[in-house]
């Protein structure tokens, strides 16, 4: 067979055998005929090679033929409609231009001709997608998109709450100015800093095309603002607009990651936390803060704040200042709710440098002073680990020397600031600095806690409980000041009664404490006692309205006013009577005065504090008082038994924070 050379391999059986598709066997490579053409008597003639009259092209050499011929059929008619007096119909495709002659590759992949739905799904997957994708600018679009069909949605719920003008105009002329002070003391970028301003803003936001996180930020200073004004002089009800503020934020906004990651984004949060604070939802703030600083760390804020520490003089935007700040705002913030909620910040692995000078020109930088202290409350860390600690004599030395180390670091702090800057008149107008005193007081009270939970009379030892109540006697009278001074609405003001409501309830119980006389002299318990007694019923005179301000102070009052009257109790009671009360940052208070009983003349072992309460929380850490409370049980016998029949204890169960009355009193749960 001569053509079997131009067949390609494979192709050597005759014709016949391959019309019956049967194997083609030949007795020698010379036969003439195949074994099975000779059995069955007919001639055995080889395959002929098919000549293709059309050379084939690859598929993109088509498609360009196929554009060109269309581009030309498209480019007749559009002559003869002209000719014929039509208007030419749009041309939809490419020009009538002429195919540009590329050379294609001889050895393009017959692949290419095979549609690209016949190839399997799952491995288009693997490099179809949007994360292996190089097209940035697309899926930049797709998220702009996707912030401006969620803004859509938004933006007509958030109008729907903004107050009439003449309400606006009101409450931004009666309320006090606390945006003032709040630059003052947390200088955030890109916020309203007056109340004129929230007022200017009015018609801006009540535009078509008002930027949705913009009229957030502004309802929410708004909400914040109108809590100050008395109930029955406002137009509307203000706590009810509050709540709509907030939920329709909650709801609209806060849930959408892609609208909070900006700095006006993140700065729209921290209003909203504000007005959870205020309205004393403080577990619901603490999660939102989480949520938020997340966020801040995905927006790398972090990153840059340490590079603009770095590089103080060559600052690249002033976007990247914006961020700065909005970072320090974001860690300050975090770790003071951190104190309040005795739980450690969530911005802890970030330590800010402090570089600004703390006095300029004579005047304390409150900004850079409080970020001194939200620094040093980091080390309570440390203290909070050794507390729930196993009960070791070498951790009780820890212990004191973690809360001295914090002491020393407040004491180095405040020596750095002119001595006038301390001094405050209960006639003076409420000012900025005396917030962070307050605060700079609560810090060095909350470092003290542990010796009023655990007080030891023994000598040298009792110095440090003394200074403990000087401490809380601080705190108390910056209190006075400030609750005469600030609007019961401010959102701070819950802050001022949670901080206070501690204070005087440990000075109650230190007050009533049976010191030995050689101590006496150095506390004066009179003294603590009456300036607790101010405080309790300075919250029994907050303005009667319906905020959730009044309804806490109501609360804190009865819980002073209760432990005040059993711990005054006469002594010669006919009944034992007990209270159980939950202190911020101490915990569940035990307080127990036994019936009068005729003295025995054999000293009996004296009995356990709430016996049973105790051992069914074995694993809790309790600290207890047998009066005269604290006292080593050599010395007890040396100043007999005063208070025999007064005790109390302290029960700091894990889970304390989540049922305490400062959170039972928020708009609901998370």
């Amino acid at each position: 067979m001569s053509t079997t050379s131009a067949l390609r391999k494979g192709t050597r059986s005759c014709a016949e055998c391959r019309r019956r598709k049967v194997r083609c066997v030949r007795l020698s490579q010379d036969a003439g005929s195949c074994r099975q053409c000779e059995d069955r008597g007919v001639s055995c003639t080889g395959q002929a090679p098919r000549s293709s009259r059309t050379p084939r092209f690859s598929s993109r050499r088509r498609i360009a033929q196929l554009e060109s011929q269309i581009a030309q059929l498209t480019g007749a008619v559009h002559n003869i409609e002209s000719k014929l007096g039509c208007t030419p119909s749009e041309i939809i495709g490419r020009s009538s231009s002429p195919p540009v002659e590329c050379d294609f590759s001889e050895h393009d992949s017959d692949a290419s001709d095979i549609p690209m739905a016949n190839n399997p799904a799952h491995l288009r997957a693997l490099f179809d997608n949007d994360w292996l994708s190089v097209e940035v600018q697309g899926s930049k679009d797709i998220g702009e998109k996707t912030c401006d069909q969620l803004a859509l949605r938004a933006r007509p719920k958030l109008q729907a709450l903004i107050p009439s003008k003449p309400n606006v105009a009101y409450i931004a002329g009666s309320a006090y100015d606390w945006l003032h002070v709040l630059q003052a003391m947390f200088p955030q970028p890109l916020m309203v800093r007056s109340q004129d301003e929230l007022l200017e803003r009015y018609d801006h936001m009540v535009k078509p095309d008002v930027d949705p996180i913009d009229l957030a930020s502004w309802l929410l200073i708004l909400a914040l603002t109108a809590q100050q004004i008395p109930q029955d002089e406002s137009f509307m009800n203000r706590v009810l607009f509050s709540r709509r503020v907030m939920d329709t934020v909650e709801s609209t906004l806060m849930c959408h990651d892609r609208l909070l990651g900006t700095v006006e984004g993140l700065g729209m949060a921290i209003h909203l936390l504000r007005l959870l604070i205020g309205q004393g939802n403080l577990q619901k703030a603490w999660t939102k803060m989480r949520h938020v600083t997340a966020i801040a760390e995905l927006m790398a804020l972090p990153k840059v704040c340490g590079t603009i520490q770095r590089h103080q003089t060559d600052v690249p935007d002033e976007s990247y200042v914006h961020k700065f700040q909005l970072w320090n705002v974001l860690c300050n913030v975090d770790r003071l709710l951190g104190m309040l909620m005795n739980l450690p910040p969530g911005t802890s692995q970030y330590p800010i440098q402090i570089t600004l000078p703390l006095v300029v020109d004579g005047g304390v930088q409150l900004p850079v002073y409080i970020t001194h202290l939200m620094t040093i409350t980091l080390k309570f860390q440390v203290v909070d680990k050794l507390n729930i600690a196993p009960n070791r004599p070498e951790l009780k030395t820890e212990l004191k020397a973690a809360c001295i180390v914090i002491v020393q670091d407040l004491e180095k702090l405040a020596s750095q600031v002119p001595n006038e800057w301390w001094s405050y008149t209960t006639t003076d107008n409420f000012k900025p600095k005396d917030l962070v005193q307050f605060i700079h007081y609560s810090i060095c009270m909350r470092a003290y806690l542990p010796f009023a939970l655990k007080p030891d009379f023994r000598d040298g030892a009792i110095q440090d409980t003394a200074t403990c109540m000087r401490t809380c006697t601080s705190v108390a009278r910056r209190y006075l000041m400030l609750r005469r001074t600030i609007p019961p609405g401010l959102f701070v003001a819950r802050v001022l009664d949670i901080q206070a409501f501690t204070a005087a309830a440990i000075l109650f119980l230190l007050s009533h404490c049976a010191f030995p006389e050689c101590h006496a002299f150095m506390i004066d318990r009179k003294e603590h006692h009456s300036v607790a007694k101010d405080v309790m019923e300075l919250m029994r005179k907050t303005p009667d309205d319906a905020s959730t301000t009044h309804l806490a102070a109501d609360a804190y009052y009865k819980t002073l006013y209760s432990m005040n009257q059993l711990l005054q109790q006469e002594r010669h009671s006919r009944k034992d009577d007990e209270l159980d009360v939950t202190v911020p940052l101490l915990g569940r208070i035990h307080i127990r005065r036994k019936a009068w009983r005729p003295a025995q003349t054999t000293a009996q072992p004296s009995e356990p504090l709430l016996g049973s309460s105790i051992k069914s929380l074995q694993d809790v850490p309790v600290y207890g008082s047998e009066m005269p409370m604290g006292v080593d049980v050599l010395a007890q016998s040396t100043w007999g038994t005063v208070m025999d029949d007064l005790s109390w204890s302290i029960e700091s169960p894990f889970d304390y924070a989540t049922d305490d009355v400062l959170c039972a009193m928020g708009f609901g749960g998370i």
